[in-house]
């Protein structure tokens, strides 16, 4: 559960009076991230996935914060349109 997966050069805050409310910077990660994985233009993200309820600080991320943040399994839906 300590073996770092990633780093960040920012706090990212997940805490729930945010993340349900404005936009933060944990949910643009996500966001970003579920594009990449999916080669998609748009990407739209439910915060009540995210279950943290904290600042994640600055610094090595480990897969227990990955894990707290995202502990459900939410699957990934894709859907292709024409844009008209």
């Amino acid at each position: 559960m300590k073996e770092p997966i990633g780093y960040t050069g920012v706090d990212l805050n997940a805490v729930f009076s945010s993340v349900w409310r404005e936009e933060t910077n944990i949910a643009n990660f996500l966001a970003d991230l579920t594009n990449y994985l999916a080669e998609s233009d748009i990407t739209i993200f439910n915060a009540g996935g995210l279950w943290i309820d904290e600042i994640i600080p600055e610094g090595v991320i480990t897969i227990k914060e990955i894990k707290k943040l995202l502990p459900v399994y939410n699957p990934m839906i894709t859907l292709e349109g024409t844009g008209e």
